[in-house]
């Protein structure tokens, strides 16, 4: 399930935390899933599964995903539910890691995304030859396709998509003050780094605790703002953008009008799934906001522009995708090939290299036959 059929609201049903991702991937395995990963960012939510017949792995795959998501009307929700199978799965994952299936594409995020749900997965037990063999080739080109094609000189994420848009608002940043609610994470992070390059940006980043090590250990000047105090400091600030994977709203309407007076104008970007920021505040006096389905526009923007570099890079990958095909055959119809093998090998004193040739072809058919 993705940005591109389904809505932010139906998606935050989706947006499973560690814990209901470690259910899903338990129940997986006990309903006969043998390998199995859980993909789940703020555009989409994917579940790869191998080790049973994909009509079975569907059916089993869909129920699971539902009843986490604690869906009771399914009217509508499954024809928002995408199924790749064989060929069409392999190529997808390797779309998604190279950031091509993204909402902005070539974005570096997703990347990371994907080499951290597989190893969630691998490090729980839930990956095998299969998933290990195939997620390290899909990362592997991906990388490829960020060091060798145009769509990495011209990197652009979400992050940077929201700068943009609070820029186009405001006018400029310069002396501006941004606030950012959940700086540490995946999002927040390339926010943050973004952020660090716009002049005379004054930059304040909420904390639940003590600075971790990540942000403490940053040269770049900010200000670090206790969460529970956030709501007395927005006041001052120019832009808020909150990224945080909290299922309860960071900014309410209620709580915030409680705490801004002064008569200038605000941006309030929520980069999360489920949102960050209520969308009521868009009502309040001189506030403009902004949720992930308003940055599809910038988006597309962006798109057009890195268009010409797809074709190459997916030609990069479709090598990386034969070479896992071509492996995962082999391994399948490895006892086969060892029998043929066998037979060759007695019959070399006998035949010459015609009749080797012959009987090579013979024995690979034969095999073929009996696997129908």
């Amino acid at each position: 399930m993705n940005y591109k059929i389904a809505s932010d609201a139906l998606r935050s049903k989706f947006a499973f935390s560690k814990e209901q991702q470690l259910r899903i991937l338990k129940q997986l395995k006990k309903e006969g899933i043998k390998e199995a990963v859980i993909l789940n960012t703020c555009n989409r939510t994917e579940a790869y599964c191998a080790g049973m017949e994909d009509g079975k792995a569907f059916q089993i795959m869909e129920r699971i995903l539902l009843e986490e998501a604690g869906v009771q009307n399914q009217s509508g929700v499954k024809e928002c539910m995408l199924r790749f199978c064989k060929e069409g799965a392999i190529h997808h994952l390797f779309m998604v890691a190279a950031g091509l299936d993204s909402l902005v594409l070539g974005e570096d995020q997703i990347l990371g995304q994907v080499k951290q749900a597989y190893f969630f997965s691998k490090e729980l037990g839930y990956c095998s030859t299969t998933f290990n063999q195939l997620f390290r080739l899909a990362i592997t080109a991906a990388k490829k396709v960020k060091t060798q094609t145009m769509l990495s000189k011209t990197s652009v994420s979400t992050a940077s998509l929201a700068l943009k848009q609070a820029k186009e608002a405001l006018g400029e940043l310069e002396n501006k003050k941004l606030m950012i609610i959940g700086a540490t994470g995946d999002i927040g992070s390339i926010l943050l780094k973004d952020a660090f390059s716009i002049k005379k940006l004054q930059i304040f980043v909420t904390m639940r605790s003590n600075p971790s090590h990540e942000l403490h250990s940053k040269k770049q000047d900010f200000t670090i703002v206790d969460y529970e105090k956030r709501y007395q400091y927005m006041e001052q600030m120019d832009v808020i953008i909150s990224a945080t994977k909290s299922p309860h709203y960071t900014v309410t309407k209620e709580q915030l009008s409680k705490h801004i007076s002064c008569e200038k104008k605000r941006v309030l970007i929520d980069l999360a799934i489920p949102q960050d920021i209520e969308e009521a505040v868009k009502e309040l006096p001189f506030v403009t906001y902004f949720s992930m389905e308003a940055m599809e526009g910038l988006a597309k923007e962006n798109n057009k522009k890195k268009e010409s570099y797809v074709p190459e890079a997916k030609e990069l990958l479709r090598e990386y995708e034969e070479e896992f095909i071509k492996g995962y055959l082999y391994r399948e119809n490895k006892e086969s090939l060892d029998r043929v093998k066998q037979n060759i090998l007695k019959s070399q004193q006998e035949d010459n290299l015609e009749q080797q040739m012959e009987r090579l072809l013979f024995l690979i058919k034969k095999e073929s036959l009996s696997k129908i």
